[in-house]
């Protein structure tokens, strides 16, 4: 079955407000670092703080910190 438009825009608006939910803030990002290098994290929780270093400039900035400690 063919889905109309209008389907297709909700769905499109449920799984943009999903990504949204599932996206870290930095202050939550920065306090799973260590968990993360350490290996102590969920492999879902593990992609979300790795895709959000790889985005945002402070974080990546402190990742490299701790990787250097």
């Amino acid at each position: 079955k063919v889905l109309g438009g209008r389907k297709l825009r909700r769905i499109g608006e449920l799984k943009g407000a999903m990504m949204a939910r599932n996206k870290l803030t930095c202050r939550s990002c920065r306090r799973l670092l260590s968990p993360f290098r350490d290996g102590e994290l969920p492999p879902a929780k593990a992609l979300q703080v790795e895709d959000h270093v790889k985005k945002c400039r402070g974080c990546t900035g402190e990742w490299l910190h701790l990787q250097s400690v």
